[in-house]
């Protein structure tokens, strides 16, 4: 597998220690079966797995729950947080928060292209934020990104048979614009992995937790 190793030894008036961060982002198209996996991993890895759930401006749907699917806030207090990312939408924000990342567990990311595309082409930036908050001088940022995909039959099947009465305009905007978007992060360095069977998907839920446990048996090895 890939992965993006940062490093940044350089600092003023920082404490002379190191501190990891493990990012296991996962990302993909509509249909693909991201929500599955992530749930699976969330049961599977309570103890190991930190999922960072994004924040946004819309209200919730009769099926979410504030603080699972997403942190519902006011334009006021989305504002006031730091962001991956903010990408508006039928004017509501979306944005994935910064400050929601630990280095006591892997940190899970469902993030969308734009989202990933931030944290590739403004890692100094990132790391700045995070060395300023913890006061550290040493901080590694490892990143591993895993791509689920599914065929584009299955991928639109599975968003009909979500709902009783699907919108098939918003599915078919959502398909044509995913075919735009994450033709902007081919050149990412990620992990992919094919989402289509029961199978697949248990092998997915495998490959993404070894990463997952990554970060304790580095720890263990350090101890």
């Amino acid at each position: 597998m890939e992965e993006i190793l940062i490093l940044l030894q350089k600092g003023m008036d920082l404490i002379t220690m190191s501190r990891i961060y493990n990012l296991v982002v996962i990302c993909g198209p509509a249909g693909s079966g991201k929500n599955y996996i992530i749930d699976k991993l969330a049961s599977e890895c309570p103890e190991s797995m930190n999922l960072v759930i994004p924040d946004t401006t819309r209200p919730p749907r009769d099926s979410e729950q504030d603080g699972v699917q997403y942190n519902f806030l006011t334009g006021d207090e989305f504002f006031k947080k730091e962001h991956f990312d903010e990408t508006c939408f039928n004017n509501w924000y979306y944005g994935t928060p910064i400050d929601a990342i630990v280095s006591e567990k892997s940190n899970v990311l469902i993030l969308n292209p734009s989202a990933l595309l931030y944290i590739y082409n403004r890692q100094d930036a990132i790391l700045h934020w995070f060395q300023q908050r913890d006061k550290i001088e040493d901080i590694k940022i490892r990143i591993q990104v895993f791509y689920i995909n599914a065929p584009d039959k299955i991928r639109i099947q599975r968003q009909l048979n979500r709902e009783f009465e699907p919108n098939v305009h918003e599915i078919c905007r959502r398909f044509l614009a995913d075919e735009e978007d994450f033709t902007k992060i081919k050149k990412i360095p990620m992990f992919k992995l094919n989402n289509v069977t029961e199978l697949d998907a248990e092998e997915c839920i495998t490959v993404i937790k070894e990463s997952i446990d990554w970060l304790k048996i580095h720890k263990d090895k350090m101890d």
